[in-house]
């Protein structure tokens, strides 16, 4: 990359996109476009700044499609609603402590029933996980 970038010449550079996850307990639906300009003191016409995102409701089944594609999305959606589950019952510390507890007894399982000779399909029957997630998990991605 040969560009100047403290020259006089403007560099080109990709358009940003920000995005903002919501993994709240409250209602929310699941996309809102947010704007910095709303949380401004004093309204202007023409802000002098203006940053445009968008929030996106992670939580329970909200944008199902996006967790399917990103499954590292999917899992912290999954761990925290798990969280919030076990924090309405217990200390939050407690709550934590627990869904790490519960995810690991699962990648356990997992595993030594793929030791034990169990197809994929049996596995995922025995966990309540999809065939592509269990692949996932054992590094069997397609």
């Amino acid at each position: 990359m040969d560009e100047n970038l403290y020259g006089t010449k403007i560099v080109q550079i990709p358009p940003p996109e920000f995005v903002i996850f919501y993994n709240g307990e409250k209602d929310m639906p699941e996309e809102i476009p947010l704007r910095l300009s709303d949380m401004y003191r004093l309204k202007v016409e023409e802000p002098k700044l203006q940053l445009e995102a968008v929030m996106l409701n992670i939580s329970g089944s909200n944008n199902s499609r996006l967790k399917e594609a990103c499954r590292t999305l999917k899992d912290y959606a999954v761990y925290t609603d798990k969280i919030r589950l076990y924090s309405k019952e217990q200390m939050l510390e407690e709550a934590w402590e627990e869904g790490q507890a519960s995810g690991l007894k699962l990648a356990e399982t997992i595993f030594r029933l793929f030791r034990e000779g169990k197809t994929i399909e049996e596995i995922s029957a025995c966990c309540d996980l999809s065939a592509e997630q269990i692949r996932g998990l054992l590094g069997q991605e397609k």
